[in-house]
Formats: structure tokens, C-alpha cells, sequence
């Protein structure tokens, strides 16, 4: 079974804990809530289909499916885990390091091999890419992942120095790509 530390949903816990007037059973499983309901610890291990499923009742019930919002969600969980982990995901001044160290992270929070890895690779982009799963049919579920995860590289750039990131997403064969730009501080300090 593939698994992920609890760290990568808490915010998706307490979003669902705050909003108990949304129609959530739609999206979880019975088994979904009695994690819900339980302590959440940051180290242990839940279920990666827990995590697919809150993740999307959060997209559908709070961001009401709109692709730009999940990214703007993406930017707000990233400043989180920085909180939690700057050492560990961010090199101030070298967004492109700062981007493989979160693949790294991310390959530590879920025992899950090659969800994420950093692609091809210039001085001011990178093309990040994301694994699917054949497990994982539906194409909006993967769409709300693969926006949010846009905005979680976003924000990664930007604390780490880059100025004005932007991604473009594409898919690829098995997953997605996001094209992620953005502009060197000492570049964007002498426009």
C-alpha cells in the first residue's frame, strides 16, 4: 500500500474540520473520516488514497473545481511545509536547487518511487515531472493534483529568490509537466 507522512495532510484535515456544512461524504470513505476524526501526526504514515481523497473533496467543496484556485491552494500549503522544513526544501538564492530538494522531500514524505523528479534544466526554468498512477483514472482528480503541485513550485521559487515564477503545464506519457519559469533576483534588481 503506498503511504505519506501525516505532515502532507494536515492543512486538508483542517480545512474539512472547519467546514462541516460542505457535502464532504460525497468525496470520502468511512475509513477516510475515522482518520479525519483521529489525532493527525506529522511523522506517521496514512493511506496515499486518504490523501488523493481529501485532496479532491477540498478541490471540488472549497474550490469549487477551479483549477486556479487549487493552484493558489498549492502556494498556501507550500508556505507551511517551508515553515516546517525551510532547511530542508529551500537554498536561498538557487531556486532550481530549492525545487530538487523539494523532490527530494517529497520522495521522503511518500513511499511512493518517482511521483515527482526534476527534468531538464537551465540557469532561470526547470521542467518538474509528475508520475500518475494507472490506479488513478480520473482525469480531474489528476488535473487538481497537478495545479496544485504548479503552485507549491511556485512559491518554492519565489522564497528561494526567484522573482515572477510562472508554470505552464503539459501532459506527458504516465503523467504531467510543469514548465517552471522564472526571473533571477540579480536580473529582475537591475530592470
Amino acid at each position: 500500500m503506498k503511504v505519506l507522512k501525516g505532515s502532507a495532510i494536515l492543512d486538508y484535515v483542517r480545512i474539512i474540520r472547519a467546514n462541516p456544512d460542505k457535502n464532504w461524504d460525497r468525496w470520502l470513505t468511512p475509513e477516510d473520516w475515522e482518520i479525519i476524526h483521529s489525532k493527525i501526526l506529522p511523522s506517521q504514515r496514512y493511506p496515499y488514497e486518504t490523501f488523493r481523497n481529501l485532496g479532491f473533496a477540498v478541490f471540488k467543496e472549497i474550490a469549487g473545481g477551479d483549477l486556479n484556485v487549487a493552484r493558489q491552494f498549492g502556494r498556501f500549503t507550500m508556505k507551511n511545509w517551508i515553515e516546517i522544513y525551510r532547511s530542508s526544501i529551500l537554498e536561498p538564492g538557487d531556486p532550481l536547487r530549492s525545487l530538487e530538494k523539494l523532490a527530494l522531500i517529497r520522495r521522503k514524505f511518500m513511499d511512493i518511487e518517482n511521483e515527482t523528479k526534476v527534468g531538464e534544466h537551465g540557469p532561470d526554468w526547470v521542467r518538474y515531472q509528475i508520475i500518475h498512477y494507472t490506479d488513478e483514472p480520473d482525469e480531474e482528480r489528476k488535473l487538481a493534483y497537478v495545479y496544485q503541485m504548479a503552485g507549491q513550485l511556485e512559491e518554492v521559487v519565489a522564497q528561494a529568490g526567484g522573482q515572477n515564477p510562472s508554470t505552464t503545464i503539459s501532459p506527458i506519457p504516465g503523467g504531467h509537466e510543469i514548465l517552471v519559469k522564472w526571473t533571477p533576483a540579480a536580473t529582475a534588481a537591475s530592470e
